[in-house]
This record gives structure tokens, sequence and C-alpha cells, in this order.
């Protein structure tokens, strides 16, 4: 990612010519499409968040925020393709709303306490909150390596408090739990640091 700022001309699509071309993800509902309008001008990884802005007379004014472009087909930065904008004008009565519903946001991650052991008590303890959740529920996984050495983490039957007796099956493998929280604005999910369970 450069660390100057880049600019392109866009021409904005009619949704029934950019939609198909993007994998049928656009919302047209809440989106817009544009495509650069000479060749090699896209939207790239870390273009998300930019503004897409119309020359009215008088000032410029945004129409949209970037969200996603040729990837979700499989295209690379500066291959050709339309990219998806979030439709500012369809969104601004909710986004200015008094009242508008945010998820809530950590303040840290979970951490894994107790004994380490099999038949050992684990207390996940979820993190600080910034906007009180609504509920929190916690999850449970085990760690999981297959033939070719690639390690991953599978739920714990059964695991879905925050505390959890360590079941003698996993002990020679790592344990961790995951943190969901949510509000009226969305749910966010954090992940704890595994930690290993010696085997017996």
């Amino acid at each position: 990612m450069g660390d100057v700022l880049q600019r392109g001309n866009f021409a904005v699509l009619a949704g029934d010519k950019c939609s198909p071309r993007l994998g049928g993800v656009v919302d047209q509902t809440s989106m817009l499409c544009a495509e650069g309008t000479t060749p090699g001008t896209t939207v790239c990884p870390g273009d998300s968040g930019g503004p897409l802005m119309a020359d009215l007379p008088g000032r410029p004014v945004q129409v949209g925020i970037t969200s996603f472009a040729g990837e979700v087909e499989g295209l690379t930065c500066g291959q050709p393709s339309p990219a998806g904008f979030t439709d500012v004008g369809r969104v601004r009565e909710w986004a200015l709303s008094p009242g508008l519903a945010l998820a809530p946001v950590p303040e840290g991650v979970p951490v894994i306490k107790g004994e380490a052991k099999a038949d050992g008590t684990l207390l996940c303890e979820q993190p600080d909150w910034r906007g009180r959740p609504t509920a929190v529920t916690t999850e449970w996984y085990r760690q999981n390596t297959d033939s070719t050495g690639f390690v991953f983490f599978t739920p714990i039957p059964g695991a879905t408090t925050d505390r959890m007796t360590v079941p003698a099956d996993v002990a020679g493998t790592s344990v961790d739990c995951l943190v969901t929280a949510y509000s009226g604005g969305g749910k966010v999910t954090v992940l704890a640091d595994a930690i290993p369970i010696p085997a017996q």
C-alpha cells in the first residue's frame, strides 16, 4: 500500500449492469456501482472506507463509501472491474439518527484462567465493553491438526458457558474460548489466546 493518496475518475453504472459482474452481491437498495473510466483505474485493497465524490456545481459532494470490487470475482488490483459503494443518500437518515445503535466494542480480549489440565475447571473471562451488550455468549474450542500439519480449532460439544471442565480427550492439545457480544447495533466476536492442556 502506497503512502501517496490516489484518486481516479469513475462513472456510475446501473445496478442491473453491475451486479452480475460482481457475483450478484450488490444490494441495490443501499449500494451503488461505479467503474474507472481509464484502464487500470480500480478499487484496490486498502481503499475500503474511502469516499466516492461527485463534482457538483459549486462544491464536491460525497455520494459513496468504498466497499468492495473485483476481489469478489477473484480479480486483483488493476484488473478491469466495477466496484461497490455504500450509497450515502440511502443511508444518510440512518447514519444521522440521534439514537443510532452501535455494536459493543471490546476493550481487550478474553482471558482464560484456571486449571489447565484434564478435568480441571477453566474460566473464560470476558473483556470490558464500550457500549453495553444486551447478551454475551461463550464457546470453547479445541485444537486439531490434520495429516498435513495444518492446525485448526473445532467446538467442544456442550461447552457454551464461561466455565468449562476440561474434557480428558483434549489433553495434549490446546483450548480456546470465543466470546460474542450482542446489542441493537450488531454483534462482535473476540477470541482469547489459546492455552495448552498437558498430556496425561
